[in-house]
């Protein structure tokens, strides 16, 4: 910081921030071509969808209704989860917050 005031080592001082910008950028555009960084994969039980280092899996009998769109730029296809699993998402929504209440 010294050497941002001073004008010494400003070049070094430039370099640094731009590591700590960019390395973050150029770390999610190495994730997203990986080959493995988008997939879905589907079994009898139900799909994982991996994105960025990370996984989530969801049993056929979770989801409902999926709903594919298309236009120039992209295709997306998103699905709605089940009535039970919204009604179990709630309820433990519920519970969250009122354990939160409790704690206040």
């Amino acid at each position: 910081m010294k050497a941002l005031v001073t004008g010494q080592g400003v070049p070094a001082a430039i370099l640094t921030v731009a590591i700590v910008l960019l390395a973050p950028l150029l770390r999610s555009a190495l994730l997203l071509l990986r080959p493995d960084g988008l997939a879905l994969t589907l079994d009898r039980d139900g799909f994982t969808i991996h994105y960025l280092l990370r996984r989530r899996t969801f049993a056929w009998s979770e989801v409902a209704d999926f709903t594919a769109f298309k236009s120039r730029a992209f295709e997306l296809t998103i699905f709605q989860r089940s009535i039970a699993q919204q009604g179990r998402d709630r309820r433990l929504a519920v519970k969250i917050a009122q354990v939160a209440a409790w704690t206040r």
